[in-house]
C-alpha cells in the first residue's frame, strides 16, 4: 500500500463521515423547525 493510496483513502473516509455529520445536523434542524411551527401554530389557534 502505497502513501498516496493511504492519504486518498483518509480522504474519501473524511468526506464521507463530514456528510452524515451535515445530514443528521439538517434532519435535527428541520426536527427542530417542524416542532416549533407545531407550537407556532398552538399558540395562535
Amino acid at each position: 500500500m502505497s502513501m498516496s493510496n493511504t492519504k486518498q483513502e483518509l480522504l474519501e473516509t473524511y468526506n464521507e463521515v463530514l456528510k452524515q455529520l451535515q445530514e443528521k445536523k439538517e434532519a435535527e434542524l428541520r426536527a427542530e423547525k417542524g416542532l416549533q411551527e407545531k407550537k407556532e401554530k398552538e399558540l395562535s389557534t
